[in-house]
């Protein structure tokens, strides 16, 4: 009998050699199959084995399950989520290659974008252009125009927006005049006098574009609604007091119309005609109905609603902020 240990070790040829597992799920498995932590751990880039060409689906998935900045192209998000790079903005906070932006009309710019194209730090592209950038400065804060004159515009926007200073008068020669207190000044994080006329103006617009009087077309009624959706995102990037009296200045508007564009069944007429995915438009409906529902003065109903869950879409800072304004200052 022969010695085992002269019986050669028996070895797996290389080519027959079981390959690696791949890490994380079947990626040829539906996406809306996966677990948010494995669309979590693509973009972060920690799973293997699977084709680059699911990036769009993923990121879409994935906004679809979670806060997603709207604004971020697929390649902003990795950069995000892979080396912690946040897309460039402004100096006024406006993301400067915002994707959403070329699908817009000048009306649907934040007044931040405006500004931010004023001061050339970005560029009109797709449904803008400078022509109609300009027209939409003059109809947005009052100017004289003519819309036409783009460079004329743009001096009148900034002189209106920066004033140059005006001289303190001297002080009187006569002495022991009675002291005059000085106007208080605007308190920190108040509206400014843009921002009322921002808030106000898009609401008298989307109240008399789907005014229950009117016959009003689909196109017609979801540009108000995407321009009132607009309002929404502006305010809720307000803080402070500015972030609380923009909201009141809404909610107002919302219960002085209760009974028209505003009542349960007129409210929602347009909301399917909003852009984004049906989480967004569901954000929107769910806001319009909050106001609804406390400028209705039924307190039961209040009582019954349960405000933070239907914030849950929002990211959890604004949503905090709503709730505590839904709760304790509506």
């Amino acid at each position: 009998m022969s010695d085992p240990k002269d019986t050669p070790e028996t070895t797996i040829p290389a080519e027959t050699a079981v390959p690696a597992e791949p890490k994380g799920p079947d990626y040829k498995r539906p996406l809306k199959e996966w677990e948010t932590a494995d669309l979590l751990a693509f973009l972060k880039g920690e799973l293997s084995g699977v084709p680059t060409q699911v990036t769009p689906g993923v990121i879409k998935e994935y906004a679809r399950r979670e806060s997603l900045e709207a604004a971020w192209s697929d390649a902003e998000v990795l950069a995000f989520y892979r080396e912690g790079k946040t897309p460039a903005q402004t100096k006024n906070g406006v993301y400067v290659n915002d994707v959403t932006r070329p699908n817009r009309f000048p009306g649907e710019w934040s007044d931040e974008e405006l500004s931010a194209w004023t001061s050339g730090e970005i560029a009109p592209k797709g449904k803008a252009n400078e022509p109609k950038l300009a027209a939409e400065l003059v109809r947005r804060f009052d100017l004289a125009g003519p819309a036409t004159d783009v460079p004329a515009v743009l001096k009148q926007y900034r002189h209106k927006t920066n004033p140059a200073p005006v001289p303190a008068p001297a002080a009187p020669a006569v002495e022991n005049k009675p002291v005059v207190e000085p106007v208080a000044a605007q308190p920190p994080g108040a509206l400014t006098a843009l921002n009322v006329s921002f808030i106000d103006t898009t609401l008298e617009r989307y109240v008399k574009a789907v005014a229950l009087s009117r016959q009003v077309g689909d196109e017609e009624g979801g540009a108000a609604q995407r321009q009132l959706d607009g309002l929404f995102s502006y305010v809720l990037r307000l803080e402070g007091k500015a972030l609380k009296d923009g909201l009141d200045r809404v909610k107002r508007t919302i219960a002085h119309h209760r009974d028209g564009v505003f009542n349960p069944s007129n409210a929602y007429r347009f909301v399917h005609h909003l852009k984004g995915n049906t989480r967004h438009q569901a954000q929107h409906v769910n806001l319009i109905e909050l106001f609804v529902i406390i400028s209705g003065g039924n307190e039961a109903r209040k009582k019954q609603v349960d405000i933070r869950h239907m914030l849950s879409g929002l990211p959890n800072i604004q949503a905090e902020m709503l709730t505590d304004y839904f709760k304790n200052h509506a």
